[in-house]
């Protein structure tokens, strides 16, 4: 079945790229289901948390488009509203978490992309074939290889938009390869969010089509 015979005809239509955040208003480690929460249950400034996200959604602003969705009593993870799901031309194939501590937040990220006019998919995992596609987007050329001390700062979890790339700190050295591919990047402190296992991407959903030049950080094996 063809993308066209998905979309809604009320689905929202983007001029430039947009991208949703949750204020973390909320937002707290309080229990473990990845091992960067481990060691930092209870551990989160929620006081810093803010200043940082604060300072992500000004950088993001001065780039693109941001729409906010209100975070929700018990969830303190919709903080990461990248992981809601996979959005495209006004159609969006919504998150089936595996941990309980998560599942709550798909009833509120489905309500908010509903009342927009997105048509609202239920879709199984990638099978090797989507991969395989996904994987043909980037060819060996675009893609820019993450030391793993890097990786582990989360260079990886970053926001481009055309040449502009957000994410937390990263070494000089990956720094300056990515600005002598064009790119201007833009460092920010997003150690908060580390303790729960997310950085720049995944405080932030991309609502718009993808721009077609970008490349991808792939963290080396």
């Amino acid at each position: 079945m063809s993308q066209s015979t998905f979309r809604s005809e009320r689905a929202p239509v983007f001029k430039g790229p947009t991208f949703l955040m949750c204020p973390p208003k909320l937002y707290e480690v309080d229990y473990v289901i990845n091992p960067w929460m481990a060691c930092n249950v209870h551990r989160a400034s929620r006081e810093q948390a803010t200043a940082q996200w604060e300072e992500l959604r000004n950088a993001l602003e001065r780039i693109a488009k941001v729409l906010l969705v209100e975070p929700q009593p018990g969830w303190p993870d919709m903080v990461f509203t990248a992981n809601a799901g996979l959005v495209r031309d006004g159609v969006v194939a919504i998150s089936r978490f595996f941990h309980p501590e998560r599942q709550g937040e798909e009833l509120h990220f489905r309500k908010w992309f509903d009342d927009l006019g997105f048509t609202v998919c239920d879709t199984p995992a990638f099978d090797a074939e989507s991969n395989a596609k996904i994987e043909s987007r980037y060819p060996y050329e675009r893609r820019i290889p993450v030391s793993e001390s890097d990786a582990l700062c989360f260079a990886c979890n970053a926001i481009n938009v055309s040449q502009w790339i957000l994410l937390n700190q990263i070494s000089s050295d990956l720094s300056r390869q990515l600005e002598s591919r064009g790119y201007h990047v833009a460092q920010l402190r997003l150690t908060e969010f580390l303790k729960a296992g997310g950085a720049a991407k995944c405080l932030a959903l991309r609502l718009s089509n993808m721009d077609a030049t970008h490349s991808s950080l792939a963290a080396l094996s």
